[in-house]
């Protein structure tokens, strides 16, 4: 877990439904790769080929690649917790009803 200012910016644009990129400076302020953060992950030979297939249709490196993917995961997950949201103010909705 990240400490300190990169950590509080990281949780505040999570929490907002921002992107990890705007975290590190991608965007307004575009920060140079060798600025990001890196770590070393241990990947099944299979799932390493399919994620460079599909960087290539995509035209993208493989890093641009995850990166895209792990965004789109948070995106999903702030998708899933307002449908929840919704769906329980609807079911609040037809309880109060039938009272």
């Amino acid at each position: 877990m990240k400490t300190g200012e990169e950590g509080r910016r990281v949780r505040e644009i999570y929490t907002t439904g921002g992107t990890i990129s705007e975290a590190h400076g991608f965007g307004h302020n575009m920060a140079m790769p060798s600025e990001l953060p890196s770590f070393h992950l241990r990947l099944s030979v299979e799932l390493k080929e399919r994620l460079e297939a599909v960087a290539a249709v995509n035209n993208r490196s493989v890093t641009a690649e995850m990166t895209a993917r792990l965004e789109r995961s948070f995106d999903l997950d702030q998708v899933g917790r307002g449908k929840a949201l919704q769906l329980v103010t609807e079911a609040a909705k037809i309880l109060q009803k039938g009272s």
